[in-house]
């Protein structure tokens, strides 16, 4: 389908002709292709790469214009942009941008996301800031919705699976999201186990529930021999372990009998 708003930019004429320009953009376009062949990305601002990546949706129109219209709407830099892309058609408001655009910008997140992941998979995993911070980004866990994922490893602690077991209010409920994490555990053939969930507020605590999670899932997962490794809350970039809290040892000690 053709891209109507697309089309609007460089429609100079009443009749809707464009105006062929051999023009200003030809050249810079020439400098740009030599600067990148360069240099890379190396030093370009934020607009310079978004107007770049435009070019190849955007033929013959003002992709500087374009870019600097985009990181405006999403308030933001580029990863903003394209994560706006994955979300509807609402960067459709922005002059320039239509349909065709939209799917484009989407792609290169998807893109990046199947390397990150790819990457990830390639080396056991670290529980550094760098690793988490990229499953939470590919994962989307700063979203305003509670999310709960499992990383599936194996013996050499290298994932093999990631699964979005559930969302919102829901995430406890009846067992569900126990019994999925188990099945899906099994089904991998998962050796280890990891479990990331966000919370939303901003507020790290770990709450009964979550410890509550925790244990059953422990205790099935290791009847299956597999190894939960741990359970990790992240909340504006803190991020803490269920099972090494203290809240949880308490709650895991046996009462004293009479």
């Amino acid at each position: 389908m053709a891209d109507t708003k697309e089309k609007r930019r460089g429609s100079g004429r009443p009749g809707g002709t464009a105006v062929k320009k051999k023009s200003a953009h030809a050249g810079h376009r020439s400098r740009m292709r030599s600067k990148l062949r360069d240099v890379g990305f190396e030093g370009w601002s934020q607009f310079e790469i978004l107007e770049y990546m435009l070019y190849y949706v955007l033929a013959g129109k003002n992709t500087n214009e374009i870019a600097h219209d985009l990181l405006s709407y999403s308030c933001g830099g580029v990863a903003k942009v394209l994560k706006d892309a994955c979300d509807g058609f609402k960067l459709c408001d922005v002059d320039g941008v239509g349909e065709e655009t939209i799917l484009y910008l989407r792609s290169l997140k998807y893109l990046l996301d199947y390397c990150r992941i790819e990457e990830l998979k390639s080396r056991p995993l670290v529980f550094d800031r760098e690793s988490i911070n990229d499953i939470i980004s590919i994962l989307d866990l700063r979203g305003s919705q509670e999310k709960l994922v499992m990383l599936c490893l194996d013996r050499a602690m290298r994932v093999k699976n990631m699964v979005d077991i559930t969302t919102g209010s829901d995430m406890y409920s009846a067992g569900t999201s126990v019994d999925r994490i188990v099945s899906c555990a099994a089904n991998a053939h998962a050796a280890n186990v990891v479990l990331i969930h966000n919370h939303p507020s901003g507020c790290a605590k770990i709450s009964s529930q979550d410890i509550l999670m925790t244990n059953r899932t422990d205790a099935l997962l290791k009847a299956l021999g597999i190894f939960l490794v741990d359970h990790f809350i992240v909340a504006d970039n803190k991020m803490v372990s269920v099972k090494m809290s203290e809240h949880r040892r308490k709650m895991s000690r046996p009462r004293n009998t009479v």
